[in-house]
This record gives C-alpha cells, sequence and structure tokens, in this order.
C-alpha cells in the first residue's frame, strides 16, 4: 500500500511539473518578436530632423517626418533617442538620404532587434517665415512661364499671418508663383478672396489652388477679392466651391483654365473681361455662365 501511494504521489507531482513546463514555454519560451515592443519592449522613443519631430508608430514599427517643402531630402542628419540600454543603426546623427524610406534596427542589450521604417515627406509651409525662407532660396519663379510652386498651410485670416502676408511676401520675392491654399484654414467665413483694394503680390500668381474649404468666391467689384488684381492668373482650382459671386473673377485677364467641380451658382458677369478663358469645368453649374 505504501509503494502504491508513493508511485501515485510521483505520477501527480509528474503531471504539475508537466503542465506548468508548458505553460511557460508557451508565455515565453519561444525566441520571437512579440509584434508590437519587440526586444523586450525596445523602442523609438523619439525621431526629430532639426525642430521637425517624428510621428512614431510602435506597433508598426515606422516613424513619419514632415518637413517644410522645398527641403533637400538627401544629407539629413536625425537625432534619434531609443529605449535605456538600446542601440540604433544606423547611429543618431549619421547623415542619411531619405528620398525614400530608410530602414533603421534598434537592438536591446539582451533579446532581438528590431526593424523600424522612416519616412520623410515634404509639408506645406506653415509659417510667413517659413515662405520668405523658401522664395529666397528657390531658383527659378523670374518669369511667369516658369513659377515656383509654392504650397502653404496656414490660417488665412491671422492677423500677422495670413494671407494679406502671404500675398506681401510674394511681392517682395519677385517671383512667379503656383500657389497651392488647399490646406489652409479659413475661419467661419468660407468665402474666398483677398480684402480690401490694394494690389501686392497676386499679379505674381499664375495658377491658384484654393482652401478645401472655400466654398465660395466672393463677389468682386473695383478691385476687391479677384477684379482686376489677379492679371497674371492663368488657372485656378477649387474642389468645394459652390457659389461664385457676380463679378467673381472678372478683369482676370490671362485666366484660361477653371476647375471648380462643385459649382452650381454663378453670379452676373463672374467672367467679364476673362478673354483668355478656354477651358471652362463647372459639371455641375446651370443657367447661363457667361452672361
Amino acid at each position: 500500500m505504501k509503494h502504491k501511494n508513493y508511485w501515485i504521489r510521483m505520477f501527480v507531482c509528474a503531471m504539475f511539473a508537466l503542465f506548468f513546463a508548458c505553460n511557460e514555454s508557451e508565455a515565453g519560451g519561444e525566441d520571437v518578436d512579440d509584434g508590437g515592443n519587440g526586444g523586450g519592449g525596445t523602442v523609438i522613443t523619439g525621431f526629430s530632423i532639426d525642430s521637425d519631430q517624428g510621428v512614431i508608430n510602435n506597433s508598426a514599427k515606422t516613424v513619419v517626418v514632415d518637413i517644410p517643402f522645398g527641403s533637400a531630402l538627401t544629407g539629413l542628419s536625425p537625432v534619434i533617442k531609443v529605449s535605456a540600454g538600446a542601440s540604433v543603426e544606423p547611429a543618431s546623427g549619421e547623415e542619411k538620404d531619405f528620398s525614400a524610406p530608410v530602414i533603421y534596427t534598434v537592438t536591446p542589450s539582451a533579446g532581438l532587434p528590431t526593424i523600424w521604417t522612416v519616412t520623410v515627406k515634404l509639408r506645406p509651409l506653415q509659417t510667413i517665415a517659413e515662405v520668405d525662407t523658401y522664395l529666397a532660396n528657390v531658383s527659378g519663379g523670374s518669369i511667369a512661364a516658369a513659377p515656383v510652386p509654392l504650397p502653404v498651410r496656414l490660417n488665412l485670416t491671422d492677423a500677422d499671418e495670413g494671407l494679406e502676408d502671404l500675398l506681401d511676401k510674394i511681392q517682395e520675392s519677385g517671383k512667379y508663383v503656383e500657389l497651392d491654399l488647399s490646406a489652409c484654414a479659413m475661419g467661419a467665413d468660407k468665402g474666398f478672396g483677398p480684402g480690401g483694394t490694394a494690389i501686392s503680390g497676386e499679379h505674381k500668381i499664375v495658377s491658384l489652388v484654393l482652401p478645401d474649404e472655400a466654398d465660395s468666391v466672393k463677389a468682386g467689384a473695383d478691385n476687391s477679392h479677384f477684379t482686376g488684381r489677379f492679371t497674371g492668373l492663368k488657372s485656378l482650382s477649387g474642389a468645394n466651391v459652390i457659389t461664385i459671386g457676380a463679378f467673381g473673377f472678372s478683369g482676370c485677364v490671362s485666366l484660361a483654365s477653371l476647375d471648380l467641380p462643385k459649382a452650381t451658382s454663378i453670379g452676373e458677369k463672374a467672367f467679364y473681361g476673362c478673354t483668355a478663358l478656354v477651358t471652362l469645368d463647372l459639371p455641375e453649374a446651370t443657367g447661363p455662365i457667361l452672361s
């Protein structure tokens, strides 16, 4: 009987040992990346190029850095921070070409390395100072036939960083531009049109993309808004413009192409004096257009 009890106890102990050994193997016995913060929780904690901070996705192991439009994507030296005790290759401060995504390897002091993909993108210019720097350094733009691209992301109603300040900066640069305002904020008033009557850099704008927020083009008269001001404008588009006010584009003598796919309401003499207009894309508009 004693021998029988002994063997029963030994069997039960063996079963417990086998059970816990299996659980330990399933929980972490295999040498694999955990798919999230692999390498014992090793991650990139900071990635910056000059003053631009990268957006880090620990799950996907990606970093995206937006730098000002016009910046070179080559010869960039990012500052990189990683988890304590880890190393990164290429190293922080090492010059790299970001014309295409760059692979970084983060290695913990103990555990598996993780592979990260870093992408650098050009974003619209976000301040008048960035616009100033870009226009001062970009080549081209000396003639209307060779304008320079100028994508911006500003609050157009801002007293110090708004549309009038942007036009003044274009005037100061003396360069012809293809101005893209699609990413700009407009405030409560979604009708687009430069305020006042003073003419600044408008005549230097060869093509114009209106803000995506714009739902209308304001009526024009006596050199207000577009009337008589955008004399060099050859093409204009606006993704969400529904209404064009009376005399809205009158006096835009160079305007040859207009693309407003959602426009339905066209004001009286909206295109008065637009003698160069040959392409008019207003698929939703009804009634007389060129009256």
